[in-house]
């Protein structure tokens, strides 16, 4: 069984590749369309592509944010960039007490 860090290392993980492969195909799609790209432009396909990379992200972030939640109680989901929390945010902040700064 992982340890809450574990999981917290691997949840970010997780979500940063999500993002990048997100950031690869809409950079392809920007690189063939133009830095203006609107996804009406693009073929079903491209957009099937797009909308399923967006949405593996968004089940990865909210992976990720759910575990926050479970280890620290502390409502994260406001007050704070949601970027931040998946990128920036150590495990020994995310688990240190409200009261601590």
């Amino acid at each position: 069984m992982k340890t809450p860090r574990q999981k917290f290392d691997d949840l970010r993980a997780k979500y940063l590749a999500k993002k990048a492969k997100r950031a690869e195909i809409e950079s392809a799609l920007r690189v063939k369309y133009g830095p203006d790209w609107q996804a009406s432009w693009s073929s079903r396909d491209e957009r099937t592509s797009v909308d399923r990379a967006r949405a593996a992200e968004g089940r990865a972030a909210d992976a990720f944010n759910a575990h926050l939640e479970a280890i620290q109680g502390r409502d994260w989901s406001y007050g704070v960039p949601g970027s931040w929390l998946r990128e920036e945010l150590t495990f020994d902040d995310a688990v240190r007490p409200p009261s601590e700064k």
